[in-house]
């Protein structure tokens, strides 16, 4: 009798195995992971070449156990065989502590499901988790001040930016850090601000014009994240209080006087002034010189501290674009379209250039306010 039963048992096994079409139908306890890793750097910053390949690569079970413990290079291309169930990836490049010059930390951890008998695909995009931050010393401002440099103090630690330093990024842990200015070695004044991951700062030393050289040191303040620039600036006027301009907002602009110390190529600064003219092939042309059936450009408008301004030396210029960011500003202020908006007073919000149309201004601008 057992032995019927199992012939029976064995026959319907068997029929089992051919039920699909004839295909042998067997549960793989196992699933396949491919891991791919790639980074992602701070726009516009310039750090030295990453390679992939030497960064740390973790794999660890649910409960903790660490399977592998390698490199990216050593595990690329083969796909991992896995049981069934929950893994956490960790990747970095090396890890970071305390500040240190040209050691940006990119990391990243993530949890993979591993299906039996599937294939997962598990893509690692390791961005910066640590802080840049670069001193840089006008050369007017070294002029009065040959010896001079600044500290950056985190809580974890501190590094001596100076001239010598500028081609350098020093590296933070993110948090409030303390920039005290020594002026030919003598502690002149510091400044707090709190640092974000993934953000890259540079901190520019400048000093003032002739006409105001007895005012203390301006620091200009910038900050790279993957897309977007941010600027400040400090002086002694607004020290005290701790309100400083910075152009992030339309409240927070910039006056004209103000946005000519901006280094070049920053975005998303808004500036303040009043529409003067507009500019031919370079060439400035007043409002008070515009008759009626010239033809006006549209892609171009100046501001000035003041309405009715006639010196180029005293405009700023604004760049006024046709793309879909720009185009709705550019229908809004151009003098072409819009005559009365003569000797108006604008907030109006781009990128800083240092030499369009031959003075300082913002090309593509991108959003206004009256």
């Amino acid at each position: 009798m057992c032995r019927k039963i199992l012939k029976m048992a064995g026959f319907l096994l068997l029929l089992a195995t051919w039920a699909c079409n004839g295909l042998v139908v067997v549960n793989d306890p196992y699933g396949q992971l491919f891991v791919k890793v790639t980074t992602r750097t701070p726009y516009g910053v310039q750090t030295k070449s990453l390679d992939e390949d030497s960064y740390v690569f973790i794999l660890t079970t649910a409960e903790g156990d660490t399977l592998y413990n390698s490199t990216v290079g050593e595990v690329t291309g083969e796909p991992f065989s896995l049981r069934q169930g929950t893994y956490t990836i960790t990747v970095f490049n090396e890890w970071f502590t305390v500040p240190a010059f040209e050691k940006p930390f990119y990391y990243n951890q993530t949890e993979v499901d591993v299906v039996a008998g599937s294939a997962c695909n598990a893509s690692i995009i390791c961005t910066q988790h640590n802080v840049g931050v670069r001193v840089l010393f006008t050369e007017n401002y070294l002029s009065s001040n040959p010896v001079s440099h600044m500290t950056v103090t985190g809580s974890d630690g501190e590094l001596l930016f100076e001239k010598t330093t500028e081609h350098l990024w020093g590296y933070y842990n993110p948090g409030p850090v303390i920039l005290m200015l020594y002026k030919n070695n003598i502690q002149s004044r510091s400044f707090e601000r709190t640092i974000d991951a993934n953000h890259m700062y540079t901190f520019l030393v400048d000093a003032p014009d002739t006409l105001t050289q007895y005012v203390e040191p301006v620091f200009s303040i910038t900050t790279d994240t993957t897309r977007v620039w941010h600027y400040g600036i400090w002086d002694d006027e607004h020290y005290d209080n701790n309100e400083f301009p910075d152009g992030l907002t339309k409240e927070t602009a910039c006056s004209i006087t103000q946005a000519r110390t901006l280094p070049d190529n920053i975005g998303d600064i808004w500036v303040y002034g009043y529409i003067v003219g507009y500019y031919k092939s370079t060439k400035y042309i007043p409002g008070g010189e515009i008759e009626e059936g010239d033809v006006v450009a549209a892609s171009n408008i100046a501001l000035a501290e003041e309405p009715g301004e006639t010196d180029k030396a005293n405009t700023f210029s604004i760049e006024l674009k046709t793309s879909s960011a720009c185009t709705p500003t550019r229908n809004a202020l151009n003098l072409q379209d819009n005559p009365n908006n003569l000797n108006k007073k604008v907030w109006i919000k781009g990128t800083t250039s240092t030499g369009y149309q031959g003075v300082y201004g913002l090309k593509e601008a991108n959003d206004y306010s009256w």
